[in-house]
């Protein structure tokens, strides 16, 4: 993003080159279910991380003839006690979490949650106290800059804590294979693509404000019709998906854009690792919230028939994955009559997550419209009403 602001200075160029980054990503995330599918039909389930390698041997070989170089001179050192304590922050809340939805209410898991909530106090301190931090904080006092990236985390939890849980249900639920479930995400991911050609274009001409709170209102729409799941409602699942994924399209292009413009050029790097930080934030958050709530109401729901080993029985009331693990122990009508509890119990579960992912949709349609309302089109020279930027630390 950085280097983006610094090659495209034109809006509308910015407005492009935005335009088609965020497509990439997209068309990036669409093929991964599909390439990860066809190695996980043919190799081991380690293969899915050799993805990676070739892309990144290419950007080596070709990113410096044909990236740009774009530094702050004056930039400060990495500071590892930062990084430190943002693993101190975020790794045991998460697991906090997912222990008191796994368990229910236990001491452990709570002193896990405070634990990793004092740590993140320590580390926004600590952030505004360095002259060259780790994550710009003073960046969240510009208006703009701090609605959209709020806006990008609770978008972000919301969109892949769904997803997470509905690739689960192809697979385990509507027995899919891990190849057609990647195939099937290809109408969802083309919806999305869809949607950021049309914001393209729209956000020259009408506020990202109206924008954004149409396409979550669209959102909570799709979240509706994934509330009718069932067993084997394939279509209704990428019926559903599909409307989601349409409705949070604008949400990359335009809150990148709107970050990097509100931002001071020479914290653009600073801007762009926030945004992307959020957003890389929301998904693992949202798939820890979203995913203990299944889990938890999934546990609720289950039930396992009184004839079933005890060590089986503890498997299929844990998760989905457990009764399919059980179930291979067990004789075929034991094991079928476990599996059907077990596919019956997740599609409540996801059919009840969607209900809180529509509600909190509408939720940030109205958070969008409190924060972000006073924000231009983005198609003239300026970047909206953002204050000036604040001042820069002794």
């Amino acid at each position: 993003m950085a280097l983006i602001m610094n090659m495209f200075p034109n809006p509308k160029q910015m407005m492009a080159a935005i335009g088609v980054w965020s497509t990439s990503m997209m068309a990036g995330l669409a093929l991964g279910p599909v390439i990860g599918g066809a190695l996980l039909n043919s190799f081991w389930w380690g293969s899915v991380f050799l993805i990676g390698v070739p892309v990144m041997i290419l950007l080596l070989a070709a990113g410096p003839a044909l990236l740009p170089e774009s530094k702050n001179p004056h930039a400060g050192r990495l500071d590892l006690f930062s990084v430190a304590l943002s693993l101190a922050a975020i790794l045991p809340f998460i697991y906090g979490l997912k222990e008191l939805a796994r368990s229910g209410f236990g001491v452990w898991p709570v002193v896990a949650v405070v634990v990793g909530v004092v740590f993140g106090v320590v580390f926004v301190l600590r952030q505004r106290g360095l002259a060259s931090p780790l994550l710009d904080i003073r960046l969240f006092a510009i208006p703009a800059v701090s609605g959209a990236l709020i806006l990008s985390l609770l978008v972000s939890s919301v969109q892949g804590g769904s997803a997470f849980l509905l690739t689960q249900h192809m697979q385990l639920v509507d027995d899919l294979s891990p190849l057609a479930a990647g195939l099937w995400m290809l109408v969802p991911s083309f919806a999305l693509v869809i949607g950021i050609q049309i914001v393209t274009n729209l956000s020259a001409k009408i506020r990202p404000a109206f924008i954004l709170m149409g396409g979550t209102i669209i959102a909570a729409i799709g979240m509706v019709v994934l509330t009718q799941l069932s067993v084997g409602g394939i279509g209704t699942l990428i019926l559903g998906l599909s409307i989601v994924f349409f409705g949070v399209s604008p949400a990359g292009p335009l809150i990148s854009q709107l970050v990097m413009r509100a931002s001071p050029p020479e914290r653009a790097g600073s801007a762009a690792s926030l945004a992307s930080t959020g957003g890389e934030l929301g998904v693992a958050l949202g798939i820890a919230t979203l995913g203990s709530l299944a889990a938890a109401v999934y546990q609720s729901k289950v039930t396992v028939p009184a004839n079933v080993p005890s060590d089986a029985a503890g498997q299929a009331h844990e998760s989905i994955a457990g009764a399919f693990v059980a179930s291979a122990k067990l004789p075929g009508d034991l094991a079928n009559s476990v599996l059907t509890t077990a596919r019956d119990a997740f599609n409540s579960s996801v059919s009840l997550t969607a209900t809180v992912c529509a509600v909190a949709f509408v939720a940030l349609a109205a958070l969008t419209y409190a924060t972000l309302r006073a924000i231009a089109p983005l198609g003239g020279q300026g970047g909206g009403e953002a204050p000036p930027p604040p001042e820069e630390a002794p």
